[in-house]
């Protein structure tokens, strides 16, 4: 098997306790799940990566059958965090500047 596929978490706001897009990019700059949540705790709970939620696993399993990981990027993480910076770059150079993410 070859290596798993990461996917990366985050609430897309600058206030962790917000209302915002909760976003799963994986690290080839799809976007494979979202979900409005009113803050950041809420975030990681409905994108399945944190406190033993399996909330989307079926979506991720689907979208990446040869396995995958997720790690969840905090708020005020989401400026300097490299592996999300790259995934959302990709993202914009599939999508254009103007992508949603």
């Amino acid at each position: 098997m070859g290596e798993k596929t990461k996917i990366f978490g985050f609430h897309n706001s600058i206030d962790p306790y917000s209302d915002a897009i909760a976003i799963a990019i994986a690290e080839t700059g799809d976007v494979v799940a979202e979900h409005y949540c009113s803050s950041e705790g809420f975030a990681q709970t409905d994108l399945g990566m944190g406190f033993g939620s399996t909330v989307k696993h079926d979506i991720y399993d689907e979208a990446f059958p040869e396995g995958w990981t997720a790690e969840f990027v905090e708020c005020s993480d989401i400026a300097s965090h490299e592996g999300l910076r790259a995934a959302l770059a990709l993202n914009r150079e599939k999508w254009g500047p103007d992508s949603d993410v």
